[in-house]
């Protein structure tokens, strides 16, 4: 079993030099963080003692950035340049030069460029598809002359510099942008042409970088290499050789082609034959109606839909997790979800330990939810909000948000004011688009950039809070957090945070505020409860062997999760197939209920004592250290570990409160 917290791939490679390349300045304490999720860069800034606030763009040194990204949200280089020294003469007559000795020493003049974002809208952004050859190529150079050992330390760590914070960089922003293009247009032509592109290529570049990275760790400039770029010890896996084989590499494809399959999955254009109708969805609703057996037939003919489209989709889920055994096992662990957890999400805690703590919510907070759902205020608030649905545009979205955020912190306007004036929100109403809500970063532009699929409720609103604390903290951090569970923690929080401040919303009437404190403390019990049942579901299913994976037994594993949890009505059984993240980043789901743990305890303390939640928020965002493990940030910040005794406890009894 090879070991280390996280592979050094493209993803990692991001974070070094995007931001040196914009500023022009060489970075000496650069280090590369791996994640599931779009990565990006970060600035780590020391903050004026007794004020909690995030650092402000314009403060960021080059020298603090550091630019980290995985394959699948990055960034292409800044556009913009340094500001030149101005040529012209001026015309005011400078004050004369002192006779007398000065007292003091003059204050030098500063040495570092100060990090500049570039400002260009999303449209305006360049889009070309790279070049994987000569990528290769580049690649392949380099390492051959580190192994050769000629060059002194000092051009190679301009070679490797460059390299990656100019060529990789562009590569993972280009695969960005086509991340959120084909995410809104998946069945374009173009932007599903370029998704397959990257798919069949990243798993090539990645295998040609980690061979880099061995040469590397091999060579006499390890050590200048992990001290001026990449930080100690990272290359260290890669001294007995390389962690990602051809083998391994082909086996990421295969993997990447299903995840493909998946988002393209197009229910709507599917042809039925089912009950003597024959069609798509619509036409067979259609020839129900006509037929003038709607109500006799209707539930028939769509369960016998829902069981064919079950077994396509699940079975695409078999293959993958099929896959991804062979992923671990090429890789050297014993099971999956081993290697996901150390490998694929870098966690400071292991399988077990969700395991437990996905348990413990099942035995402690799911036999409470009769109690909550069944009686009380929140219950009949939630059932109002239910009946009297208020309908929210984007333009509503934009001005709540505005007045809710400025009335939190002036940190939430900036960030906002750069998100609308670049255009880097993309709020939809089409069922094509892929059934998801994400914050990526664009890591050459340095921008945080929000998908949603919307329905025009409030739920919108909510959506939008839980993004835009994605990207404050990337807007704030460069996008460096790329822990699931530290980044899971700013988005959380905020929409608890937020429901503190709607009666400070002109214009958002007090149906409007019921409607989403009603929506913020159902998503918050649904959360836990679906979240740790969603977790045990791949905690079983990946546990399965090749022979004992099919869709028949997936769907047994839910229903019997179903009963376990006490809500056998849920649908799990039939609904498995549709959940995004199990195709798409597998054991990502357990992040939910540790961060949601985490940010509710922020909460707590902003019902206690108004801006006490929010002064612990600002300082988890704005003196997070991207190497800084979960656990360690948690305590940091004065908060209670998810995995401490007694903190499920603890959560049951937050919950309570929330839902008196």
């Amino acid at each position: 079993m090879k070991s280390g917290n996280k592979i050094l791939t493209i993803a990692v490679a991001i974070a070094l030099t995007a931001a040196l390349a914009a500023c022009g300045v060489k970075d000496n304490n650069v280090k590369p963080v791996v994640t599931d999720t779009p990565a990006s860069s970060q600035a780590e800034t020391a903050l004026p003692t007794g004020e909690v606030t995030p650092p402000s763009a314009t403060e960021i040194a080059a020298t603090e950035t550091n630019a980290p990204t995985p394959a699948a949200t990055l960034t292409p280089a800044p556009t913009e340049t340094p500001t030149e020294i101005p040529t012209e003469i001026p015309t005011e007559i400078p004050t004369e030069v002192p006779t007398e000795e000065p007292t003091e020493e003059p204050t030098a003049a500063p040495t570092e460029t100060p990090f500049e974002r570039p400002m260009v809208k999303f449209d305006d952004m360049d889009y070309s598809r790279p070049d994987e050859q000569t990528l290769i190529k580049q690649i392949g150079k380099i390492k051959e002359i580190i192994d050769a050992g000629k060059e002194t330390t000092d051009k190679i760590l301009e070679r490797l510099s460059h390299f990656i914070g100019t060529e990789i960089a562009d590569w993972n922003t280009m695969y960005a942008i086509t991340n959120i293009k084909f995410s809104i247009e998946p069945h374009s032509e173009k932007w599903s042409g370029e998704m397959q592109f990257f798919n069949e290529n990243n798993p090539k570049i990645e295998n040609k970088f980690d061979s880099l990275l061995v040469s590397c760790a091999k060579s006499k400039y390890k050590e200048a290499i992990e001290t001026q770029l990449l930080g100690e010890g990272m290359l260290d896996p890669y001294v007995d050789g390389p962690l990602y084989t051809e083998k391994l590499a082909a086996l990421k494809q295969q993997e990447a082609e299903l995840v493909t399959e998946y988002e393209a999955f197009d229910i709507n254009s599917m042809v039925f034959d089912v009950s003597g109708y024959h069609g798509t969805i619509e036409e067979i609703i259609q020839q129900l109606i006509s037929s003038g057996r709607m109500l006799d037939h209707y539930d028939i003919v769509m369960n016998r839909i829902q069981q064919e489209i079950t077994g396509k989709t699940g079975k695409i889920l078999v293959d993958l997790i099929k896959v991804r055994h062979a992923i671990a096992a090429a890789a050297g662990y014993d099971n999956y979800e081993e290697y996901a957890f150390a490998e694929e999400l870098g966690r400071d805690y292991s399988p077990a330990q969700a395991a437990a703590l996905a348990e413990a919510i099942r035995d402690k907070l799911a036999p409470l939810v009769g109690k909550f759902t069944e009686s009380g205020q929140f219950i009949d608030d939630y059932i109002q909000y239910l009946q009297n649905p208020p309908m929210v545009s984007y333009g509503e979205i934009m001005e709540f948000s505005e007045k809710g955020f400025a009335d939190i912190d002036a940190s939430f306007t900036e960030a906002l004011e750069y998100m609308q004036e670049l255009e880097l929100c993309y709020l939809g109403y089409d069922e094509e688009q892929v059934g998801m809500s994400f914050t990526t970063f664009i890591q050459n532009y340095f921008a945080p950039y929000i998908v949603i699929q919307g329905d025009s409720s409030i739920s919108d609103l909510l959506t939008f809070v839980h993004e835009f604390g994605h990207f404050y903290d990337n807007y704030y951090n460069l996008g460096t957090n790329t822990n699931l569970d530290v980044s899971e923690v700013p988005s959380t929080a905020l929409v608890y945070l937020f429901s503190r401040h709607l009666d400070k919303i002109s214009g958002f009437n007090e149906q409007q505020r019921k409607a989403y404190a009603s929506e913020m403390k159902m998503d918050a019990l649904e959360t836990f409860i679906s979240q740790a049942m969603y977790y045990l579901f791949e905690h079983r299913a990946y546990a399965l062997s090749d022979d004992e994976l099919t869709v028949k037994t997936l769907s047994s594993i839910a229903r019997d999760l179903g009963k376990e949890f006490g809500i056998e009505d849920s649908g799990f059984d039939s609904s498995w197939p549709f959940i995004t993240h199990f195709y798409m980043q597998p054991f990502y789901v357990i992040s939910y209920v540790t961060s949601s743990m985490v940010s509710i305890q922020m909460y707590e303390k902003e019902v206690a004592k108004a801006g006490s939640g929010l002064a612990v928020y600002l300082d988890f965002v704005g003196n997070f250290d991207p190497y800084e493990p979960f656990l360690e940030c948690v305590d940091r910040v004065g908060l209670r570990s998810p995995f401490a005794d007694g903190s499920v406890d603890a959560l049951v009894t937050s919950i309570s409160k929330m839902l008196s």
